[in-house]
């Protein structure tokens, strides 16, 4: 079969799928192969969402044996985890692992938190299911993990078993978005922040005992302009509950709906102040 592979997911009877956008990504067309019946499909690209790297796709099938998405809180570090997938395109292959670790970032720039596991994901398992063994859904499985001083055109998998994949909740919260839209609003503050650490504190003259996300840059004519916040502002609280980190406060914005109006609690020289700010929609990442 020509054209890239990978795997997906079967989410609900009638035909939804959930893989990576990788997998997707400047496809001409899509076809789903189901080894269970030996059948192929041709699928329609619903949406995708580059950022949490994740597509939803349909075939044209009713009744379909989907997969249950998990809890959050019914997996834990060390519990047992399937990964299934088109290893290598060698046909569905199951690896079996443990749950490495659980919101686990893989950089500050990325919102999304992945589970960490010891099963195997190779190439063509990008899509595949993470699963209990109860056969729950607990993520999308979407890397293994490379040396980031290796030249990209070197990546392999690693010996060390350290993969990882997109945790349920974030995944089904996805589906969801790309069922209605086919993209994902997400808001935006507009603003460069970094977390208030104690050298931050002493540079511009904030006392110790103020906690928070201190803002170092503003985007021009974007929401927290608009709002009237300043450079050296510290957030401390975001509706009432306290901000202890940026990529804290950056998480909880994002996935709030754009338009929301937020109530911030300010420190801003020497005064605390309430303030409320419109959040726009974050622009895609070309844009930004």
């Amino acid at each position: 079969m020509g054209g890239s592979q990978g795997s997906g997911v079967i989410v609900s009877p009638d035909g939804y799928i959930i893989t990576n956008n990788h997998v997707v990504d400047g496809a001409s067309g899509i076809i789903v192969s189901r080894e269970d019946v030996a059948k192929d499909y041709t699928a329609t690209l619903i949406g995708t969402d580059p950022e949490t790297d994740l597509a939803l796709i349909k075939i044209s099938e009713t009744n379909l044996p989907a997969l249950h998405f998990a809890e959050a809180s019914s997996y834990r570090v060390g519990d047992a985890v399937l990964a299934i997938g088109n290893a290598f395109g060698l046909g569905q292959s199951v690896s079996l692992g443990i749950v490495s670790a659980i919101d686990r970032p893989l950089s500050t720039e990325e919102f999304e938190d992945y589970i960490q596991t010891d099963a195997a994901i190779n190439h063509g398992n990008s899509g595949g299911a993470l699963v209990n063994l109860n056969g729950d859904l607990l993520g999308i499985n979407t890397r293994f993990y490379v040396d980031p001083n290796m030249d990209s055109r070197k990546q392999e998998p690693t010996p060390s078993g350290v993969n990882f994949a997109i945790a349920a909740p974030l995944a089904n919260s996805v589906m969801e978005g790309l069922k209605k839209e086919g993209k994902i609003r997400r808001a935006y503050l507009g603003a460069e922040l970094q977390t208030l650490t104690p050298g931050l504190a002493a540079m511009f003259s904030i006392p110790e005992n103020v906690k928070g996300v201190i803002i170092v840059g503003l985007v021009r004519d974007g929401p927290a302009v608009k709002a009237g916040l300043r450079p050296k502002d510290v957030i401390t609280a975001l509706e009432g509950s306290s901000v202890k980190t940026s990529v804290e406060l950056e998480r909880s914005i994002i996935f709030l709906p754009p338009g929301k109006t937020v109530e911030m609690d300010i420190y801003r020289e020497g005064q605390k102040i309430s303030q409320k700010v419109a959040l726009g929609e974050k622009p895609p990442p070309e844009a930004q």
